[in-house]
């Protein structure tokens, strides 16, 4: 490619060569013809058409020969190549013409600057010349003045110099000394003349700034001024943590001095949030290096790297109360010393403000001015350091799992931070939203889960609950439960109630001041050892199950109810004397009496307290109809109210978990999993030898109606705690204490049906012929024979009751009760199996009535209630048979004791003898009052 491209060169230049002759021959005929201006211009314009047709890539200095050739085509002639190359050679020719006329053009200018460069030349020859004459005329100068004048002048020089210098000496001398006594006063504290001592060196040095060593004496002053600002910030803010009147006051002038006191307040503000934070991370660190279970990775170093929040997720449970009252106790000494210097502002302003009305108006104000903007700033301050404050407690407490810790050691943990926010709403005058927030989150889930605990504590006991009595005073009251006691006693009074809402003057509290957590710490030292000793009340057996009272007062007889000894031999503790009380239901008391205290301290929890104090007696009373409401054979509606039977489904709704569930915790409370009997009760229960568990049953009926006539006596101390706007829920609670009465009956009734076993005797009363003749009278009326089989059953339910009464040591008042129960089952099934009576003439109600007669007769010896109880239910229910049309309507109405059925029975066979459009009239009435009655 190179060898063709210098040919193509070659050839393109003898073309040029031919080109250029034509063109003078041309030109030569041209100018033969005339060589007018006309041509001149249609050359120039030929050359620039030739120039404008040159490809722009051949103005590219990185434009190749070879590209050239590439771009050529393959199957190009001689011709086409000879036609390219001619072309470049005209475009090759115009381009030299044009260049070769600007060189021509600017020879000229050439000429002329090679002529002033000459002129240049000789301008220096002539200046090199006046130099030689001038060192010429210097020699002659010098040689002719004399030596000793300049010696005068330089010696004059000199002293001036020597002056001047001593001067400066005395000024690095002065510096020197003064920055010795600038660290002597910062040691001593007097900041003030720390400050003026250094501003008076920094003025000395700069009437010497001209000297070296100005600089490296400025340069130390500096540093000495650095170190006095950060003496004097450290000083404030030693004075933020511990406030001195008169440290105070120097450390202010010490500022004014700096021209720096309006910047005091905004120092001071950073370092209380600086204090309330280092404090707290310093506090927490020295905590958990106690920790004696840290990893071996845990170095004090790594961990003072950690944050609050990572370091709180290290505090062992067991110093966490020592941990936060140590915060609280710093909290409370910022809080005082803030309160300090506001006070001590308070007074200067008006010290200021007195002196001002007295001076001259120009007197300096500065100061005074100064003084009295600090004062409303540290006031609106307050409220930001008071929520800072907030915030490092609530990250404290958020990050600390208080569900673990014992109940005591929660409450003091309430308690502390309780009375920590009274005292900082009152220091800064705002309510504690995020406190009272957090306070009730904490106590909340904290409650949640020890009533979940102590639920399960009760369902653990009531599954191994052998429903045996136990032996306590006869006597034995609530008084004698320690937690119910002091609650008791101490309620009542008006003075602790209103304690409870009291609030802090901060003034006050701050003027009388003595840190109650320092305080609190220092009690606690004292005490470790015995505080180690001792174990949550929920874990140690119950007094009354060791037989022995404690009398909190050391007097036995200071309320009447207490016993005047507290020796158990000397009380009397013979079983069946004192109530029948078992083992849980002593526990289920002092729990409650437990959750009567925690009301009055966890006041923004009270309701949910309340609602366990509830579901503490709700799943004993469950406990004792579940295990024990189960009948021999129908119900009646004497037996089980509608009222109590709602009741009991209701409180199983919202108390029991669902079967298969476990026991949980939701924002709407606890929720527990249902008991369940132990096998040996319960074989108890199913045992006729043992009377199906008729002793077990009315210890737990017993203990039930304990509880509930104990409960009575303490809805005025409960109406003081609950507010009025849940008086609602109280009223709700003692309706369920209430019904414990008619629970009570409920149960015995199912004692009595199962003692009793009368089987399904209404279908045999029914089955008895009632539709009698006056001839079955003539014959003589006999009593019918179930009479005499109902006679005998009692006899043998009598004999059991007498033999429970002496064996399983059942009191008289529960036997009494059995009868009662008995007896208007009995009654009860009369009435169902007359009303089943298809046909019932009047001689049939005279055999009613003569059947009831009898057995009233059998009973009545055998029965200890007297009068015969509910007799008069199937007397009035016989009588009815005789009444008349206008009466009947009415006297359904009037006994809403009778089911509907039997009262439209009696609708229907006192309606017989009438006429039939009488008849189905008084029948259609009747089952329309019936279909729409509330218990129908």
């Amino acid at each position: 490619m190179a060898d063709t491209g210098d040919r193509l060169a070659v050839s393109g230049m003898t073309d040029d060569m031919e080109l250029e002759g034509e063109r003078e021959e041309n030109g030569g005929l041209n100018g033969e013809e005339g060589g007018t201006e006309s041509a001149v211009m249609s050359q120039e314009d030929e050359e620039d058409r030739i120039i404008s047709s040159i490809p722009k890539e051949f103005y590219d200095p990185a434009y190749s020969i070879d590209k050239f050739v590439e771009e050529l085509p393959t199957d190009l002639d001689q011709a086409e190549l000879k036609e390219k190359l001619n072309r470049h050679s005209v475009q090759l020719e115009a381009i030299s013409n044009r260049l070769s006329k600007r060189i021509l053009g600017s020879y000229d200018q050439f000429v002329q600057g090679m002529v002033e460069i000459g002129e240049l030349n000789k301008d220096i020859e002539r200046t090199a010349k006046l130099c030689d004459k001038g060192r010429g005329h210097l020699v002659t100068a010098k040689q002719s003045l004399t030596h000793t004048g300049f010696e005068i002048l330089s010696n004059h020089r000199k002293r001036l110099v020597y002056r001047q210098l001593l001067q400066v000496i005395q000024v690095i001398h002065t510096v020197d000394q003064t920055r010795d006594v600038i660290l002597e006063a910062i040691r001593e504290g007097d900041f003030p003349k720390a400050v003026s001592e250094t501003q008076r060196c920094q003025k000395l040095l700069l009437t010497i700034r001209e000297f070296k060593i100005a600089r490296s004496l400025q340069k130390r002053m500096n540093e000495t001024s650095i170190e006095v600002q950060r003496k004097l910030d450290l000083a404030l803010l030693d004075l933020c943590r511990t406030f001195q009147e008169e440290k105070y006051l120097g450390v202010l002038n010490a500022y004014r001095l700096l021209g720096k006191h309006f910047s005091v307040i905004e120092k001071m503000q950073r370092y209380y949030l600086n204090a309330i934070t280092s404090q707290s991370h310093d506090v927490i660190f020295a905590h958990v290096l106690q920790n004696e279970s840290l990893t071996e990775g845990s170095t004090p170093s790594a961990l003072k790297e950690k944050s609050i929040k990572e370091l709180c997720h290290l505090l062992p449970d067991n110093l966490f109360f020592s941990c936060l009252s140590h915060i609280l106790a710093c909290f409370t000494d910022l809080m005082k010393s803030h309160w300090m210097v506001s006070s001590w502002h308070r007074r200067n302003d008006q010290k200021q403000k007195d002196i001002g009305e007295q001076e001259a108006e120009g007197a300096p104000r500065s100061r005074a001015l100064s003084t009295l903007e600090i004062l409303p700033e540290l006031t609106r301050f307050r409220k930001k350091m008071w929520d800072h404050m907030q915030r490092s407690c609530n990250r404290i407490l958020s990050t600390s799992n208080l569900s673990r810790f014992k109940i005591d050691s929660f409450l003091k943990v309430l308690d502390a931070v309780t009375r920590f926010t009274k005292i900082g709403e009152a220091f800064s005058e705002t309510v504690a939203t995020g406190m009272h927030a957090m306070v009730k989150k904490q106590s909340k889930l904290y409650f949640f889960n020890y009533h979940k605990a102590r639920l399960e504590d009760l369902r653990t006991m009531l599954e191994n609950e052998m429903w045996i009595a136990m032996p306590v005073a006869a006597n034995f009251s609530l008084y004698d439960i320690q937690e119910f006691s002091s609650f008791l006693e101490h309620t009542s009074s008006a003075a602790d109630v209103s304690a409870l809402t009291e609030k802090v003057d901060a003034d006050l509290f701050f003027e009388r001041f003595r840190n109650p957590f320092s305080i609190q710490l220092e009690s606690s030292m004292e005490g470790k050892e015995g505080d180690e000793d001792q174990d949550d009340d929920e874990d140690e057996v119950p007094e009354e199950l060791k037989q022995e009272y404690v009398d909190e007062e050391g007097d036995g007889s200071s309320h009447p109810r207490r016993r005047s000894s507290l020796s158990s031999g000397q009380l009397d503790m013979t079983p069946g004397v004192g109530p029948s009380l078992t083992s849980t239901s002593i526990n289920v008391l002092r729990y409650m009496g437990k959750y009567l205290h925690m009301m009055k301290i966890l006041k923004p929890i009270k309701f949910q307290v309340f609602y366990g104090f509830q579901q503490a007696f709700e799943y004993y009373m469950l406990t004792c109809y579940t295990f024990f409401g189960t009948p021999h054979g129908p119900v009646s509606s004497f037996a089980l109210p509608d009222s109590l039977k709602k009741r009991m489904l209701r409180i199983k709704s919202r108390l029991i978990q669902p079967t298969g569930g476990r026991g949980e915790v939701s924002s709407e409370g606890v929720k527990a999993v249902a008991p369940v009997i132990s096998p040996m009760a319960g074989e108890d229960l199913r045992s006729a030898e043992n009377l199906y568990g008729l002793s077990e049953r009315a210890v737990a009926t017993e203990s039930l109606m304990f509880i509930s006539n104990s409960l009575q006596g303490c809805r005025e101390p409960l109406e003081q705690i609950q507010d009025k706007a849940q008086r609602s829920h109280l009223n709700e609670f003692f309706d369920s204490v209430d019904a414990c009465g008619p629970l009570r009956l409920y149960l015995h009734y199912c004692i009595a049906t199962r003692l009793l076993n009368l089987g399904d005797v209404a279908t045999i009363i029914s089955s008895v012929r009632w539709d009698l003749g006056a001839n079955d009278l003539g014959m003589g009326l006999e009593c019918s024979p179930y009479v005499h089989t109902l006679g005998k059953q009692f006899a043998e339910f009598a004999r059991r009751l007498k033999d429970a009464k002496e064996k399983f040591m059942v009191s008289p008042k529960v036997c009494i009760s059995v009868w009662e129960c008995a007896v208007k089952h009995l009654m009860y099934q009369m009435v169902e199996g007359f009303s089943r009576a298809r046909r019932c003439s009047n001689e049939g109600r005279v055999l009613m009535n003569l059947d009831l007669q009898t057995l009233r007769s059998k009973l009545e010896p055998l029965c200890p209630v007297k009068p015969l109880p509910f007799v008069d239910h199937v007397e009035q229910y016989i009588k009815a048979y005789y009444i008349s049309q206008a009466e009947i309507l009415p006297w359904i109405k009037e006994r809403p004791e009778y089911s509907s059925r039997q009262l439209m029975s009696v609708a229907i066979l006192a309606s017989q003898k009438m006429a039939k459009n009488v008849r189905v009239q008084v029948v259609k009435e009747a089952e329309t009052y019936l279909s729409t009655r509330p218990h129908s």
